[in-house]
């Protein structure tokens, strides 16, 4: 998948024309991440947040980037936060698998 070529586009136009949806900052989050821009990835989940703080996707994409950056208290909290929200769904087991692999 060319991310960076066709992706980052997509996701530009996303921003344009639905710019209050909470899924459209989470996606340019995963994009973002994807390519390394881990700032741009920050922000954007955190503006997913800002718009709807009870839904696990961006806990546990935001989760991810602070475990990339390391910084573990973050991390837990996220993701803890992410297997809380959807303790029955695929968010909340792939949060809770996280939390078992790196908080044991």
């Amino acid at each position: 998948v060319a991310i960076a070529e066709v992706g980052i586009p997509a996701v530009q136009q996303l921003l344009a024309l639905a710019p209050d949806d909470w899924r459209t900052y989470d996606l340019a989050g995963q994009m973002a991440f994807e390519i390394g821009a881990m700032p741009e990835a920050e922000s954007h989940l955190r503006q997913a947040l800002d718009l709807a703080p009870d839904q696990a996707a961006p806990h546990l994409h935001l989760g991810l980037v602070a475990l990339y950056r390391g910084d573990a208290p973050m991390a837990q909290a996220h993701l803890a936060r992410a297997a809380e929200l959807d303790s029955e769904g695929p968010i909340g087991w792939q949060a809770e698998r996280l939390l078992e692999q790196y908080f044991p």
